[in-house]
């Protein structure tokens, strides 16, 4: 018997929603989660997690390396994006699809 791990793409707006209540049409929130994610890959298993670990960089430093790093990385999304979003905004509702609405709690930790 083979067990699919992966959930059908078509499910995923509908897991959003339902499971961790983000709108997967709110391109703002999911170039928050993007940004967010990223910069935890980044950050994963890097000299910068160990001396973290080791007490080098303290939960307020790493904090605000975390921070400063999701912010620029949300910019490099919205710089890139921005273009491609403005065109959807023209065919869907303007107010779900705007990249000015940051979400400040998404951007906060990671």
């Amino acid at each position: 018997m083979t067990v699919k791990l992966e959930p059908d793409p078509a499910r995923i707006p509908v897991l959003l929603h339902q499971e961790i209540g983000v709108d997967p049409n709110d391109a703002a929130v999911i170039l928050n989660l993007a940004a967010i994610g990223i910069t935890n890959g980044a950050w994963r298993n890097s000299q910068l997690e160990d001396w973290h670990g080791d007490g080098r960089i303290y939960d307020g430093g790493m904090m605000r390396a975390n921070v400063a790093t999701t912010k620029l990385v949300r910019k490099a999304l919205e710089d890139h994006l921005g273009e491609v979003v403005d065109d959807q905004a023209t065919s869907s509702s303007p107010s779900r699809i705007s990249l000015t609405s940051t979400a400040t709690s998404a951007t906060s930790c990671s």
